[in-house]
């Protein structure tokens, strides 16, 4: 953090994100293909509009050169950002505005990163939807929600940003990485979702990777039931997904498994 001898003090949280002059523009948030997050300020003539209250579907779409993100080829590295959500933005202040988008390629067609796509077709087919974040056993705990339905997405990556962006104040960096230590506490790291097994070890209350497991009030378990489940409410708990793995891919694949009945050709339906 510093040279030798010297003392690193860490601004406060509020004196951080209060002293930051005014100005007006979006900040155009988006993910990569490495689960991180770029973005760029939003000054374009007419901005303005923003803060009376314009719709998100009227926002204006902005664009970024592709290849320099490893998102596209440098022949054609034209990518679109077409905005999805919106919400104030706490470093710049009102009124100010933070923009998550999604990430479209030169011919219109959504990138391979912008999975948001093809999840949003799959929540339209089921009207209930939130999230639960449950208690991990790293440094701190981190939770947004409830949400819905495709909010769940949109808000975690928002909220991953934010954090990230508050941690360059304290010189300190956060990591989705679940296992980025090895030994004996509940994280991991996955590498083309190999390294789930250490994790998913059947150790320290989680389930073993090569066994799926479910049951009720279990902790060590694959899927955590609820009790309140057999009384017509409440809800389950996978423990298989990591950290930073993308909100909008697990979300699709729980919505699939556990609440549509499909027969096994509606993926070809939802392809980019």
């Amino acid at each position: 953090m510093g040279e030798e001898g010297s003392v690193f003090t860490a601004p406060s949280v509020s004196s951080s994100l209060l002293s930051t002059p005014p100005s007006r523009h979006l900040l155009a948030v988006w993910n990569t293909s490495n689960h991180g997050h770029l973005s760029k300020l939003l000054l374009e003539q007419g901005i303005k509009q923003v803060y009376m209250s314009l719709p998100l579907e009227e926002l204006l779409e902005s664009n970024f050169d592709g290849s320099g993100t490893f998102q596209s080829e440098g022949s054609n590295s034209d990518m679109y950002l077409v905005p999805a959500a919106m919400f104030w933005d706490p470093f710049h202040k009102d009124p100010n505005k933070l923009v998550f988008c999604e990430v479209f390629r030169y011919n219109r067609k959504p990138s391979e990163t912008n999975v948001r796509h093809t999840y949003k077709q799959i929540m339209a087919m089921h009207q209930d939807g939130g999230m639960h974040a449950e208690v991990m056993p790293a440094p701190g705990e981190f939770q947004i929600g409830p949400c819905d339905r495709i909010d769940v997405g949109e808000h975690l990556w928002v909220a991953r940003f934010f954090l990230h962006h508050v941690c360059e104040d304290f010189g300190v960096i956060a990591t989705w990485g679940p296992k980025p230590i090895p030994g004996n506490w509940i994280a991991y790291d996955p590498k083309g979702g190999l390294d789930n097994a250490q994790c998913l070890s059947g150790f320290h209350k989680t389930s073993n990777i090569y066994d799926f497991s479910a049951g009720v009030a279990n902790r060590g378990t694959s899927i955590r039931i609820l009790w309140t489940v057999g009384q017509e409410k409440g809800h389950l708990e996978d423990h298989r997904p990591s950290a930073n793995r993308d909100p909008s891919v697990v979300t699709e694949a729980l919505i699939r498994t556990c609440l549509l009945n499909e027969t096994g050709d509606e993926p070809f339906l939802y392809k980019n």
